[in-house]
């Protein structure tokens, strides 16, 4: 007996998981088109309307609302002299739902993966709340979800100047992303403000003031190929001794009133904020190990 779609379960299916309403509705087309729909949805939501969470909810609402009529009305007047396609029936749909569910999740494992950044440690660069796409092929650190599925060697660059997201050393299952200053075998000193690597004063320069009624700076630097913009706020030392926690290869660090010094060990990362004087970073809990890094950040929106 070939039967029609269920209305209702077509209504349910538009309002909860959109695209599937039309592959169980017999559309495939309009699923895809819906598809790419929902895809600019969110993409809007995470971009332009992110600062206006009315507006974002009452687009998701109404999207969710339009695809729920408009299945209920193509089940409603489904041609039961169509023979209905395997995808559209209950176990297409099952098979149809976990390539949906697959694809995504081998992307965000294995190729680039969006996160939040909630902080204000990487200002002015990143915005808090910005998302941070991050491309993870080639940095051995493989999974998502809080799933590892596999280590590797790293393959791609790591470079000075590079965002990177990692594990947080003192707890993985919390991800950073903070900027490389010092790559291994690196000896990085930050001494009243000044950043040298390697017995070489990093390029800078005083860039504009950011408030004058806090007394913070805008400087670039250049520790890579690429200048960058850091914060600096005039009355605060370059490290609090105080703060710095007993972590591994602590030894290979130095610290004084002034700054501090330390030598990279191999296969680790020096790490540090761009808002430099907000920004709980490698100063404070140490190096970052290899397998620790889970990628590079590609783009940043807003």
């Amino acid at each position: 007996m070939n039967r029609k779609p269920n209305k209702f379960i077509a209504a349910i299916l538009g309002l909860l998981l959109q695209p599937f309403a039309f592959f169980y509705v017999a559309r495939a087309k309009l699923a895809f088109a819906y598809m790419g729909a929902q895809l600019a949805v969110a993409i809007l939501n995470m971009t332009y309307l992110r600062t206006f969470p009315v507006a974002a909810t009452a687009l998701a609402v109404s999207f969710a609302l339009a695809c729920a009529i408009h299945a209920y009305r193509l089940a409603k007047c489904y041609d039961v002299s169509r023979t209905r396609p395997t995808y559209s029936r209950w176990h297409g749909l099952l098979a149809v739902l976990a390539l949906f569910v697959a694809i995504p999740f081998a992307l965000r494992s294995f190729v680039a993966e969006p996160f939040r950044f909630p902080s204000g440690s990487m200002l002015p660069s990143i915005q808090p709340g910005s998302y941070l796409i991050t491309q993870k092929w080639g940095y051995g650190n493989y999974g998502t979800f809080g799933l590892k599925l596999w280590q590797a060697n790293l393959s791609a660059a790591v470079n000075r100047g590079d965002i990177m997201v990692f594990e947080f050393p003192p707890d993985p299952s919390i991800h950073y992303a903070k900027r490389v200053v010092g790559l291994p075998g690196d000896t990085v000193e930050y001494i009243n403000k000044r950043l040298v690597i390697n017995g070489k004063a990093v390029p800078s320069g005083k860039a504009a003031s950011v408030d004058d009624q806090s007394g913070h700076s805008l400087q670039h630097e250049r520790p890579g190929s690429v200048a960058h913009a850091v914060i600096l706020k005039d009355d605060s030392p370059s490290v609090f001794p105080e703060s710095v926690r007993d972590f591994p290869h602590r030894d290979q660090c130095a610290y004084s009133e002034t700054g501090f010094r330390c030598r990279v060990p191999a296969e680790h990362y020096f790490m540090m904020g761009d808002n430099r004087d907000n920004s709980n970073d490698s100063r404070y809990w140490g190096f970052v190990p290899t397998p620790n890094i889970v990628g590079k950040v590609i783009h940043v929106f807003r």
